[in-house]
């Protein structure tokens, strides 16, 4: 495949914004993922003789200023920038908007971060965690929102693909390895360099504005929250940090910033909302706590992406300040009125109950958390935008669900008596019935009508459904593995999942419903096609912890053949069988 930019590839590559190699019958990414193939006749406007005018001249004033930048050379691409220097010192070069890190900007960034360690490159911790990072549960690969038009040339990202299960270093790219995709932004150049104080932040936070916000979410949307906490960092210092250090952590994992960079940006993250817990504890000016709070409850629902991202072991301390934060703000008591408010109750519904599920703890929100008290006749988001499950691929009444199982098992461990426990697991199991059937009746009802990614999303919502069924049927009634209503819910499972275009979108989100299943799969068919789907989604949607969930795979089973063999029976009936301590890790990835 060549290193530029199709413009008359397949729907298939269009639709998904990837450069196509234009290959009959079958492009080679439609022929690698085993999909459709098909090729539209466009009608393309052309400008005429003047089409090229628009280029700034090569006597410009602008053009001349970096001239002791960047080579002479007639038709000079950025595939060919490695013959500068030291690749990890660019970041992006673009004909009219140039984003250039210079030699002398990370030489003196590589000076702050080997000075702590006295001559090492970073701490031995710090560099395994990044080297083991990876994106979130919602793990998109940048897409452009809209398509550019056809006559303005534009540099895409061009990720460097695992070599033997690791992720090709800077020094180790191809030079198209370089680019970053130069997005077309709202926000004024000028101004944003006047907000952001350096090249590296200006380009971190227009990458996080147009790329990681929408890997993170779902499904992207005009509400996307965590576009808004980026538009709120801007007048936020603490939350500004935090999301430079998010979006410099996702440029390193995909081969686009130097990892020393990435670990400079987060040990100043940290540091800044340290410095403002500090003063949130001895201020005085009571009218302003509100907001500072908020801001650092937003702070620290996003560092636990980055402790998620790189294996860090600080996720729990992050959830517990979140909680006491969460509780001040009154957000456990009342619905906020403001849409940044509501997006803070979603992420830590979200965090507080697939956390609870993964680490088999209570959670920390109470069962009369209004959030869960959802109209039964409509089990939907309600009118918060943006929905929960855009954000979380998971609807709002399953989560309500998962934190019942969640407080149910609590209920167990504690030692509550079989005879009251099964009585509310049959009540819960009734109840997650009907939900279903309401759920299930409203998105089929009207499915012709809908969009393919409204479809999709429902399809996802459907995953979640069924991960919930198989928690509640192997964590509360005790199920055995082997169980024919077990392996049933596993059935339907992986078909819902099958039925998932690869790169729709939506199915970024079934890391979880995924890991499920392979944590119940004892028939090869089933083992077969959890393999090929987490392959294809490794491809498509490239990330550390889909590596390591899919070698996973591959261990999770031989230790359930090793312990029929050895006790003779498939699976034991204890409860942790289905997440242990073992695999905790792997599981906090995908928050």
């Amino acid at each position: 495949m060549t290193g530029r930019r199709s413009r008359g590839g397949c729907a298939q590559c269009l639709q998904q914004h990837r450069k196509c190699d234009e290959g009959r019958p079958r492009c080679g990414r439609c022929a690698r993922l085993n999909i459709n193939c098909e090729y539209k006749k466009n009608i393309r406007w052309v400008n005429g003789p003047h089409r090229h005018q628009r280029r700034r001249p090569r006597d410009s004033p602008h053009r001349e200023s970096w001239d002791d930048l960047l080579p002479t050379t007639p038709d000079l691409r950025v595939s060919h920038i490695s013959s500068l220097g030291t690749p990890s010192g660019l970041f992006v070069v673009q004909d009219e908007h140039l984003l250039h890190l210079t030699n002398r900007t990370n030489e003196r960034a590589l000076s702050n971060a080997t000075g702590r360690t006295h001559g090492n490159e970073a701490p031995s911790d710090d560099v395994r965690r990044m080297q083991t990072g990876t994106s979130i549960l919602q793990g998109q690969d940048p897409t452009t929102p809209g398509q550019r038009p056809a006559d303005e040339e534009e540099p895409v990202l061009n990720e460097a693909r695992p070599v033997d299960g690791e992720l090709v270093r800077i020094s180790e790219t191809t030079p198209s390895s370089l680019e970053l995709r130069a997005w077309e932004t709202s926000l004024n150049r000028d101004i944003s360099s006047f907000l952001l104080p350096t090249a590296e932040e200006s380009i971190a936070y227009v990458y996080f504005l147009r790329s990681v916000a929408m890997i993170m979410s779902a499904c992207d949307s005009t509400q996307n929250g965590y576009r808004q906490l980026a538009i709120l960092a801007l007048s936020t210092p603490v939350l500004m940090g935090t999301v430079i250090s998010i979006s410099t952590t996702y440029m390193h994992l995909r081969g686009s910033a130097p990892m020393f960079l990435a670990l400079q940006h987060q040990s100043r993250a940290l540091a800044t909302l340290r410095d403002s817990l500090g003063s949130l504890s001895s201020s005085v000016v009571k009218e302003c706590n509100g907001h500072l709070k908020r801001d650092l409850l937003a702070t620290i629902l996003l560092q636990i992406t980055v402790e998620m991202a790189s294996g860090g072991s600080g996720a729990k301390t992050h959830i517990a300040y979140a909680w006491n934060l969460f509780r001040e703000l009154g957000y456990d008591r009342r619905k906020p009125t403001c849409s940044i408010g509501t997006v803070l109750v979603q992420r830590m519904t979200w965090i507080d109950t697939i956390s609870s599920i993964f680490w088999q703890r209570r959670p920390f929100l109470p069962l009369s958390f209004w959030f869960f008290n959802y109209n039964q006749d409509s089990p939907n988001d309600g009118d918060s935008q943006p929905t929960v499950q855009e954000t979380t691929g998971c609807p709002q009444w399953v989560i309500s669900f998962l934190a019942r199982i969640s407080h149910l098992y609590a209920d167990y461990s504690d030692g509550l008596p079989s005879f009251l426990l099964m009585p509310q697991a049959k009540e819960l199991e009734l109840d997650l019935n009907m939900s279903a059937r309401n759920y299930f009746n409203r998105t089929t009802a009207p499915y012709k009508n809908l969009s393919n990614r409204q479809r999709h999303l429902d399809v996802v919502g459907q995953c979640f459904y069924w991960s919930a069924v198989l928690l509640l049927q192997r964590r509360i009634f005790r199920d055995r593995r082997d169980s024919p209503r077990v392996q049933s819910s596993l059935t339907v499972l992986i078909e819902l999942m099958e039925s998932l275009p690869i790169g729709c979108g939506p199915d970024s989100a079934l890391s979880l419903p995924l890991y499920l299943a392979a944590h119940e799969a004892i028939e090869p068919d089933h083992r077969t096609h959890i393999r090929s789907k987490s392959r294809q989604l490794t491809a498509e949607y490239p990330s550390k912890t889909r590596e390591i969930l899919t070698r996973e795979y591959e261990i999770i089973w031989a230790d359930i053949d090793r312990s029929a063999s050895e006790d003779g029976s498939l699976v034991t009936t204890h409860a942790g069988s289905m997440s242990g301590e073992r695999y905790a890790v792997h599981y906090t990835s995908l928050i």
